[in-house]
């Protein structure tokens, strides 16, 4: 799907540019760079120097972290219309995660040298990079919260959840939805075992579906 031209991308509508003025919204076009990811490519690694902010037109990209332990960590997910690496990039600190494509992209690249211009000029632009801080870091202390205070049914139901609701199209692994939720895959496995055993969800394959909203949505919220 690419496109030159912000406004023709399918996702404009949903991102922090969209409310651009005519003229800015052209520096945008003339100085960004359109790049095709490959699901599993790396974007950005962990330690890396941000150069500019990456805008999601299309697929899906998860941010992980290893821990000290060497697990691996899903902190975020970010979908079309979203744009990643932008805390590095205003902390001027190097990455602390590392970008990697879940699903094939399309990903503008924006200089950072315009990024600044364009936030001094359009402060409704660094109001809306606020918001975002804002909303992701409350995310964060929630699904923090969740996995300290949860049992890990509880936290395997959430998950369950919060990808039928927000990425419906997609399909997750044990081990992603372990990664999600600070686990290991056979703990979600047995988790998943349980649910099955009570018609709660039906799993073919990879594919894991709810049969029984309620009883999920009960299990949930169980501390």
């Amino acid at each position: 799907m690419k496109s030159d031209d912000c406004e023709n991308c399918s996702s404009f509508s949903n991102s922090h540019f969209c409310n651009l003025k005519q003229k800015n919204l052209h520096s945008l076009n003339t100085n960004k760079k359109h790049i095709t990811f490959k699901k599993r490519e790396i974007i950005f690694r962990e330690g890396d120097s941000p150069q500019g902010l990456y805008c999601i037109a299309s697929g899906m990209v998860r941010l992980n972290h290893i821990d000290e332990e060497g697990n691996e960590i899903i902190l975020r997910l970010y979908k079309a219309g979203d744009i990643l690496g932008y805390r590095a990039l205003f902390a001027e600190e190097k990455y602390h995660a590392t970008a990697v494509v879940q699903e094939d992209c399309e990903i503008c690249f924006i200089p950072q040298n315009i990024v600044k211009e364009l936030m001094a000029v359009e402060p409704e632009l660094a109001w809306s990079f606020l918001k975002q801080v804002s909303k992701e870091v409350h995310n964060m202390e929630d699904r923090m919260t969740s996995i300290i205070s949860k049992p890990v049914q509880s936290r395997v139901a959430e998950a369950l959840i919060y990808f039928k609701n927000e990425l419906p199209a997609s399909k997750w692994t044990r081990r992603d939805i372990a990664e999600w939720i600070g686990t290991t895959p056979e703990t979600v496995m047995r988790a998943l075992a349980q649910f099955e055993d009570k018609g709660f969800i039906f799993q073919e394959g990879r594919s894991i579906r709810i049969a029984d909203d309620g009883a999920i949505s009960k299990i949930a919220q169980e501390y």
